[in-house]
């Protein structure tokens, strides 16, 4: 007798959000074709809208993270890389990081010895953020947090560092970002930054990062600045100015805390979950730099990174004028972003032999978020304020594509005027990326 195939049994959303990827993917293996396909796009459906919930609904808590070592904050040391481990909580992912730093900055007497700040300070004070999950996931230069926080939308402030609108109190100015004297002896920074995670929006999920066990905790590794004291406007936070003698030492605490979610809520005693198993994540990239930039040609360089680009951000120091980036517009002759490297073919050109004046690409970026970056900060690409009526909502999906199908050859380049002349600095470009990786926290960058 011919036996009777078993029906197959089909489980619920809710029954699937509660195995493994690996489980997930055998029972979806071992469904007929003509129920796979279905059954896979209502469980996408069911997770999208319960991940939608999550971040909707799910309220912000604040942890302290933990020093390696112990205690609640780290002790400055010129070239020392400071590690925090993320602490957990049950169903908790972390969404940012503010720091607190309160500092003192000695700048020595030595004979007639004057000081002033640097272009980028506070914030090059320290050399390079990393976070770590089974690999290198995000690796950023700290001064670029100030432009992703100016570049959340129309007329926002950087913060912490001002109000644009409404009344700013003179003590809550003070503690979350202090004036930064470089006078001779010793001088008080106070200042807070934030580190944001799911740096797109509020709303969006993509960039969490899980810390609710020891087997999947994140760790933080900040670089002090190796020192402080120089004429290099992306690498040291003070210059001297005259006499001599000078030298300059930082000590201090940072204090570190994560702000995460772990799914309570107002509305249910039952904790909301969030599922990132086939989701992508946002990865911070410190890109290849151009090096040795050369006056009166176009220094062009590829960006290397092969994935989908929200932001391409470049920093040009053509080491003319000691603390500052460039030493004015006036200097940037030629800007050019290219379809391939010899600039044969190009998105956007400006200045020089173009008859497009350079000043209209700045004109487009004021229209677009209300207000200017600093001389020498160029944001190529910024994709979720793209082709938005209001660019504040973050929704915007223009992404440079570098992977397969896109564009896996563009280049950027620069004409300057003239470069070098400033000690101790040398002309270049750093290039910055916060990119959308398809493969998720399945797959990070080493």
């Amino acid at each position: 007798m011919a036996q009777t195939a078993q029906p197959t049994q089909i489980l619920t959303a809710q029954a699937l959000a509660g195995m493994s990827p690996a489980e997930r993917a055998s029972y979806f293996g071992g469904l007929p074709p003509d129920l796979r396909s279905g059954e896979e796009e209502t469980f996408k459906q069911y997770v999208s809208s319960a991940n939608a919930q999550f971040m909707a609904l799910a309220t912000r808590k604040t942890a302290v993270m933990i020093p390696v070592g112990g205690g609640t904050t780290q002790a400055y040391s010129a070239g020392a890389a400071l590690t925090w481990d993320f602490p957990t909580a049950g169903g908790a992912w972390a969404r940012a990081i503010v720091f607190t730093c309160v500092l003192t900055v000695t700048n020595a007497t030595g004979t007639g010895a004057a000081y002033a700040l640097n272009q980028l300070a506070p914030l090059t004070v320290f050399d390079r953020i990393q976070v770590l999950l089974n690999g290198v996931q995000h690796n950023l230069r700290p001064y670029i947090l100030k432009y992703v926080a100016q570049l959340r939308g129309y007329q926002k402030a950087g913060e912490p560092t001002s109000v644009l609108a409404g009344s700013q109190d003179a003590t809550i100015q003070g503690i979350l970002n202090s004036a930064l004297p470089v006078a001779v002896g010793a001088n008080t920074w106070k200042f807070k930054f934030r580190f944001p995670l799911n740096v797109l929006n509020d709303e969006s999920e993509i960039g969490l990062l899980p810390m609710m066990s020891a087997g999947t905790k994140p760790q933080l590794v900040v670089t002090c600045a190796p020192q402080p004291l120089g004429n290099d406007p992306l690498l040291n936070a003070v210059r001297t100015t005259g006499g001599t003698g000078a030298s300059t030492t930082i000590t201090g605490t940072i204090q570190a805390d994560v702000e995460y979610n772990d799914g309570t809520n107002y509305f249910t005693p039952t904790a909301l979950a969030l599922d990132m198993s086939d989701q992508p994540t946002i990865q911070y990239i410190n890109d290849q730099p151009i090096s040795n930039l050369s006056a009166g040609i176009i220094n062009r360089g590829r960006i290397t990174t092969l994935l989908q680009h929200y932001l391409v951000l470049a920093a040009i120091c053509d080491a003319t004028t000691a603390g500052q980036m460039i030493s004015g517009l006036s200097n940037l002759q030629i800007l050019e972003l290219d379809m391939d490297s010899v600039g044969q073919n190009v998105f956007h050109k400006y200045g020089t032999g173009t008859n497009v004046d350079i000043y209209d690409f700045y004109e487009r970026f004021r229209r677009q978020f209300g207000f200017d970056l600093d001389e020498g900060i160029i944001p190529w690409i910024v994709g979720w304020g793209a082709h938005l009526t209001n660019p504040d909502n973050h929704n915007g999906t223009a992404l440079l594509n570098m992977m397969v199908g896109g564009w896996p050859d563009v280049n950027h380049g620069y004409q300057l005027g003239a470069v070098g002349g400033a000690s101790g600095v040398s002309a270049r470009v750093d290039v910055h990326l916060i990119s959308l990786n398809p493969a998720g926290l399945k797959l990070v960058l080493s």
